[in-house]
């Protein structure tokens, strides 16, 4: 924490004030690592690839400070469309994380493929086409 204090009559008060706003400060705020890059968030279903999952990963770090009232308030929500069909390449952007934080503008994380996932070939698809046409979207 900085803190620059001006405007009160002594240095005797300004010491006083400043000691008593930066308690204030280590008290009620932290700093916490919410995201690590490469961190699995969660796994996509795949249409049509060669495996069924593909990790949805953080792109990079994300560190915040903030209160311990808005980090209790926090909310995150996963958005992305499913099944992803394949192919999928590492590094596509996939999926996004928002998170709310009262008194704060949303944060949009992008999450991205942590593997790439190669479409299956075709007499797979013409077996993944009858699953479906017997069990529906359930088997996938």
């Amino acid at each position: 924490l900085i803190l620059v204090a001006t405007g009160l009559p002594s240095s005797r008060a300004r010491a006083r004030e400043s000691q008593r706003l930066l308690e204030y400060g280590f008290r009620n705020f932290n700093t916490y690592k919410l995201l690590t890059k490469n961190q699995v968030i969660d796994e996509g279903n795949v249409w049509l690839g060669a495996a069924a999952k593909v990790p949805l990963v953080v792109d990079e770090n994300l560190t915040l400070t903030l209160s311990r009232l808005q980090r209790s308030r926090m909310k995150v929500v996963l958005n992305y469309e499913e099944p992803i069909p394949a192919p999928v390449t590492v590094g596509q952007p996939l999926a996004t994380l928002k998170i709310k934080i009262s008194n704060k503008e949303d944060i949009i994380v992008p999450l991205v493929a942590g593997k790439s996932i190669d479409e299956i070939s075709g007499l797979g698809k013409i077996s993944a086409a009858f699953i479906y046409l017997l069990f529906g979207s359930a088997a996938f």
